[in-house]
């Protein structure tokens, strides 16, 4: 119950990087803020974090600079950043065994959001692009790649900081988002397809979906009211989290937590069993 400083010594700012697990454990940072250049904006700077030791290193700048990008773990061990805020070029790189980038080619037909990017590995092999918005993509990562775009996630335009989670191999839970939105579906990546589940009890934006170790899922955080980032208004904080039982597709409501938690929290399963909620708010 204690915290220890994990502060980077590599001129390297984390804010709105992209994140993910190695295959080793290490976590990857992809990107970051330029803000010490006198602006915020994107930076190419990708870190390795190592817990075990507690140290960081830099590695190969990536080919673009990227702010809010999203980093996904591939089955070969490779790692796929995507995306970003001021449309950077590639709009794709996987990082290499050997710590340097490889650009992906070819253009997304749909305009992606500038913010991170909803992505998954899928048991099929490729990686799927679900969100925020309705587009569904599927990407091969191999070689040069290639974007192949697929049938509408669902019927909301936009699940602006929504959540989702893999609950089991192949199946999506994706949840709110919007203008706090309470509807829920289920994404099959075999078949590309969505059915709805049911919606959560309190409609939520800026919420964390956590898987936890018997497979069922946790909502916690977020408002009801649409406010972008953060709101104010405190009947418009969900302090009630739910507990989403994949067997039932029934969503049921826990004990009240204490604080609020919206923009920039997380929600981290712990090895006890556990969920550490932590952060949030607006700066």
């Amino acid at each position: 119950n204690t915290h220890v400083q994990t502060n980077n010594d590599t001129d390297t700012d984390l804010f709105c990087a992209g994140s993910a697990h190695l295959w080793d454990g290490r976590i990857l940072f992809a990107g970051g803020d330029g803000g010490r250049a006198g602006a915020n904006g994107p930076l190419a700077n990708s870190n390795i974090y190592n817990p075990v030791s507690n140290t960081w290193h830099r590695t190969e700048n990536m080919q673009a600079p990227r702010w809010y990008s999203s980093v996904a773990a591939l089955s070969n061990g490779e790692m796929l950043t995507l995306g970003g805020t001021y449309e950077p070029s590639p709009l794709g790189e996987v990082f290499q065994f050997d710590q340097t980038w490889r650009p992906l080619s070819g253009t997304f037909n749909q305009p992606l959001s500038g913010d991170y990017q909803w992505l998954q590995q899928t048991p099929e092999g490729t990686v799927l692009s679900f969100g925020p918005h309705n587009v569904m993509v599927d990407i091969d990562t191999s070689g040069t790649g290639n974007y192949s775009p697929q049938t509408m996630r669902d019927s909301i335009e936009d699940r602006d900081y929504g959540s989702y989670a893999m609950y089991k191999p192949g199946k999506i839970l994706v949840a709110g988002g919007a203008q706090g939105q309470d509807s829920a579906v289920i994404i099959d990546t075999a078949t590309r397809q969505t059915v709805d589940t049911n919606p959560l009890n309190n409609g939520r934006r800026q919420h964390n979906l956590t898987i936890l170790a018997d497979g069922s899922v946790l909502a916690t955080g977020g408002n009801d009211d649409g406010a972008r980032y953060y709101s104010p208004t405190e009947a418009a904080h969900v302090l009630v989290p739910e507990l989403w039982n994949p067997e039932t597709e029934i969503w049921t409501e826990q004990n009240v937590m204490p604080t609020t938690r919206q923009y920039h929290s997380i929600a981290l399963l712990l090895s006890d069993g556990q969920v550490l909620s932590a952060g949030g708010g607006i700066c």
